[in-house]
């Protein structure tokens, strides 16, 4: 299954709908709402059967069904500020960002909550995400990094 998720003009939910290739946008499957103040993400799982979405950064990550019914709620344990999130190849667990105080860390989060930091991007400004391969056996991370130098002139 494909779908695709686009947010009302009044950025107050998501809207999850079918997507066919060839015909395009199909049914709406589900509306989340969402904090319009916060960062929210959602994934859909490999064989199209979850979602996986959080509304807040703090969590939970919620896991519902195609059509918005709740699965499952999970709390990354010891983490928050949870920034991206994607499905690992099976579909038995994510690959979550979670912000720090120098940067991002990217975290292999099981069904129950229980983290295990992957990788750390000291000055990771916003996005970072890590997607599988189809086999499951490498992960790509995209992330950035900015830095700054501030300078003051006088009598310039």
């Amino acid at each position: 299954m494909c779908a695709i998720a686009e947010l009302t003009g009044d950025g107050k939910q998501e809207i999850i709908s079918a997507l066919d290739p060839l015909k395009g946008r199909g049914s709406e499957l589900t509306r989340l709402d969402l904090d319009p103040n916060a960062y929210w993400c959602t994934a859909l799982s490999p064989d199209g059967s979850r979602i996986a979405a959080t509304r807040r950064a703090d969590g939970p990550i919620y896991i519902l069904s195609p059509h918005g019914q709740p699965i499952q709620q999970i709390q990354v344990k010891g983490w928050n500020d949870v920034q991206s999130l994607t499905w690992d190849a099976t579909g038995r667990g994510l690959f979550v960002a979670a912000g720090v105080r120098s940067g991002t860390v990217l975290l292999y989060v099981d069904m129950q909550g229980n983290a295990s930091p992957l990788w750390r991007n000291a000055g990771a400004s916003e996005y970072t995400i890590g997607v599988p391969s189809p086999d499951g056996r490498h992960l790509a991370i995209t992330s950035d990094t900015r830095s700054g130098n501030i300078w003051m002139l006088e009598n310039f």
